[in-house]
């Protein structure tokens, strides 16, 4: 599990700084990424317990919609669920987790 913080001003520089036809535009904190001599990076590791690179929760493709609605079902009622919560959910019904386990992920060709 991740997440990323930066400014609006970093993004809209990073934006500014790479042409119309660059496929990293797409995915608007790869410039950033790719460029710690121009903008301050801190990584911070999640622990073990939350480090589950195989589940795919995002949404860019109809499939991550259809995981996502499924966690969302599960936990109707509720707007206080946690990320140990969905992990074991997940971890429960693998057969979420595989609906969109094979989904292409342009944007991992750009991690380190």
């Amino acid at each position: 599990m991740e997440v990323e913080v930066f400014s609006t001003k970093a993004l809209s520089d990073s934006s500014d700084r790479l042409p119309r036809s660059d496929p990293r535009r797409e995915h608007g904190t790869l410039f950033i990424r790719q460029n710690p001599n121009i903008y301050k990076i801190t990584n911070l590791e999640a622990p073990v317990r939350h480090h589950r690179p195989d589940l795919e929760l995002e949404v860019d493709t109809s499939e991550d919609f259809q995981v996502i609605a499924r966690v969302i079902e599960h936990f109707s009622g509720r707007a206080d669920f946690a990320l140990e919560e969905i992990i074991e959910f997940m971890d429960s019904n693998p057969e979420i987790a595989n609906i969109n386990r094979q989904v292409p992920r342009r944007w991992k060709q750009y991690r380190d």
